[in-house]
């Protein structure tokens, strides 16, 4: 009997999913989209800060659109084919990044009524386990119905450095344990 984590997190009819944290959120927005894509739900992965480009086994499509009226427009053209896909408002030429939207944005997409999920990844951790948020941080949208929060456990162990963790600095005053220390709680 395989578990699936929308059962277990007891996600059902609709909502708005912002993830948080470090060490995982990518992986598993992703992971959630397909399992409720699988059970038939119309899902949009996107982001409020910067991710990088889905590969196809993450998202079959990604929409790049700046218009949320246009995004819409194009959204329920691509749901006629797809139940997941992603959006986001441009691609960074520099970093290849995806730019994402705008909080307001978010809201317009969710009350457009056209997806059953929004999985929204609503902080960033440059790539590492563990992180410490800075004052603009998280961007979570007040649509949100789920938060989840995200540490990445193989930080364990590890110590306390930017090599480790995202602003270590930040994180070493927030918890009282030094830089260099290893990271054993």
């Amino acid at each position: 009997m395989t578990n699936l984590l929308i059962d277990t997190l007891q996600l059902k009819e609709r909502g708005v999913i912002s993830l948080i944290g470090a060490g995982g959120k990518t992986s598993l927005m992703f992971r959630l989209a397909k399992e409720l894509a699988d059970s038939g739900k119309n899902v949009l992965t996107t982001t409020t800060t910067k991710i990088f480009m889905p590969n196809p086994d993450e998202s079959p499509v990604t929409i790049i659109e700046a218009d949320v009226d246009v995004l819409i427009k194009k959204s329920k053209s691509y749901l006629a084919h797809y139940h997941h896909f992603s959006a986001c408002s441009e691609r960074d030429s520099t970093t290849g990044k995806l730019n994402g939207f705008a909080l307001n944005t978010i809201t317009k997409l969710w009350m457009a009524g056209i997806f059953d999920w929004i999985i929204v990844e609503a902080d960033g951790a440059k790539r590492k386990p563990l992180k410490a948020t800075d004052t603009h941080e998280p961007v979570v949208p007040s649509v949100s119905t789920h938060l989840i929060h995200i540490t990445g456990l193989d930080a364990v162990g590890k110590s306390l450095d930017d090599k480790h963790v995202h602003r270590a600095r930040i994180f070493s005053n927030n918890t009282g344990l030094g830089l260099g220390k290893p990271i054993d709680e």
